[in-house]
């Protein structure tokens, strides 16, 4: 996500003096309703960006490739070899 920040960042020439991401997992184990996985993020701009620029990155991270990917259901498959 931040080298997708940095990269747009660039690319729109958006000047970064600060640019940080921080990112918690949180399981929800059994005998829990709903168990499952959240990923909290935390994007930290620099001030005196403007709201279009702050748009603009802010929107990069949530749809950057490895956001997208953690989105839809992941399927597993494991395979045993044996020579």
């Amino acid at each position: 996500m931040i080298l997708t920040l940095a990269a747009v960042a660039a690319h729109k020439k958006i000047r970064l003096s600060k640019l940080t991401v921080t990112s918690r997992l949180d399981r929800q184990e059994f005998p829990a309703q709903k168990p499952g996985t959240t990923i909290s993020t935390t994007v930290t701009l620099n001030a005196g960006l403007t709201d279009r620029e702050k748009k603009i990155l802010f929107r990069s991270a949530r749809f950057c490739e490895i956001n997208r990917i953690l989105r839809n259901p992941i399927q597993w498959v494991e395979t045993l070899e044996e020579e």
